[in-house]
């Protein structure tokens, strides 16, 4: 199935990833939602985002975040979520995984080009800006759903955490 992802303006495209079978599918108006979101906070501060988002998302309680309707389960090795190490930007991968309260996930990207942040889901987020290096990882000590994204392509590189007991 392929996912589409608005650009703004009525336009919408097809996101690069892929979806398997035993994917469930994605939430297309969560995305477009997300999307839209993230290009229209496009020029606003870093601050103001992070004081939006801690005040829309506080005592956030599960659901959808970032399009994440099902996730992978990586509780036998903790998340791990891997990136592009090039320019043009791509989807993690897998870019929705389940862990448990106190394990880690850690992201492999270039962060130079692509810029992890925390975006929407559980507040506070452990997910701390990471623009340097191509390994971080962050542990999880409560549970939630913790949304991430791309600072550069939040349109193509966007994903959560689910934490459980």
């Amino acid at each position: 199935m392929m996912r589409l992802c608005s650009l703004g303006f009525g336009l919408l495209v097809a996101c690069n990833g892929s979806m398997s079978a035993s994917d469930g599918g994605t939430d297309a108006s969560a995305e477009t939602d997300s999307a839209s979101d993230a290009i229209s906070d496009a020029g606003e501060s870093d601050a103001t985002d992070a004081s939006a988002e801690s005040s829309v998302d506080a005592g956030y309680d599960g659901g959808v975040v970032n399009g994440c309707t099902t996730f992978v389960d990586d509780t036998a090795d903790g998340g791990i979520l891997v990136g592009p190490t090039t320019q043009p930007p791509a989807q993690y991968v897998p870019n929705c995984v389940h862990i448990t309260a106190g394990q880690s996930a850690t992201w492999t990207a270039n962060f130079g080009d692509h810029p992890l942040m925390a975006y929407k889901g559980t507040t506070p987020n452990p997910i701390v800006t990471t623009s340097t290096g191509t390994s971080v990882t962050f542990t999880f000590p409560n549970p939630g759903t913790y949304g991430y994204q791309c600072q550069f392509h939040p349109f193509a590189m966007f994903g959560a955490v689910e934490v459980t007991p």
